[in-house]
């Protein structure tokens, strides 16, 4: 598992006096094994951050490295690569394939890698994300909830050394966003991925190793120990 830094990452969207500069020269490294919370207000600029250090999107200055590899200097076929064996992104909106059954969503890492799916890591996935029920069915028939708990499965079916997750409990009631929280945490403890978590909650927040904050499109706090390590 490799650190992922980023060195005066800039992002802006739009031009002129209709720019909105989304992230602003932000330079931090995160270190695998590690819990990091993302915290600020909306538009501050933490999904964007996100989206960066994932490489879903590209900066418009600045680079992210994940170990010594810089994620603008891969090619498109190497990018792809790179987030299908080592980053899980877990979207607020879920974003599953309707056509495909739950099982299928969660195995489809796998299928697009070209790998034999690992069924035994995907059956322990589904138990424990209490969706082993309902793995025949389509995403039009779940509740938020069971949407949510498939898109993690998704995210996590390849081990990923760095689990990105974009608000995935801004959608849900308060009992089943603890579920999700609680599954994180134990995703943590059972093979030590680098997790980073945007938030607006600060309970959940709190639960992480690190905590910090963006404001304005920068990084305004950075190693905050959170009660985890208190």
């Amino acid at each position: 598992m490799k650190a992922i830094r980023c060195e005066n990452l800039c992002k802006t969207f739009g031009s002129g006096n209709n720019a909105v500069h989304a992230v602003n020269g932000i330079t931090a490294q995160f270190e695998p094994g590690t819990f990091y919370s993302i915290i600020g207000r909306s538009g501050s600029g933490k999904s964007t951050f996100l989206y960066l250090l994932s490489g879903i999107l590209m900066p418009d200055q600045g680079e992210v490295y994940y170990g010594k590899y810089a994620l603008s200097q891969m090619k498109q076929r190497q990018l792809e690569r790179y987030r299908r064996r080592h980053t899980g992104f877990i979207f607020q909106d879920y974003r599953l394939l309707e056509e495909l059954t739950v099982k299928e969503n969660i195995l489809l890492p796998a299928v697009l890698d070209g790998k034999d799916p690992d069924m035994e890591w995907c059956d322990a996935v589904m138990e424990s994300l209490s969706i082993t029920d309902i793995a025949n069915r389509f995403p039009f028939e779940l509740s938020g909830g069971q949407q949510q708990r498939t898109a993690i499965g998704r995210a996590i079916m390849n081990k990923p050394s760095c689990l990105f997750a974009d608000e995935p409990t801004g959608n849900l009631d308060k009992k089943t966003g603890e579920a999700v929280l609680d599954f994180l945490l134990r995703i943590r403890d059972l093979y030590r991925p680098m997790i980073l978590l945007v938030t607006h909650d600060l309970d959940i927040a709190r639960s992480a190793d690190v905590m910090l904050q963006i404001e304005d499109g920068r990084l305004v706090r950075n190693g905050y120990e959170s009660r985890q390590n208190s």
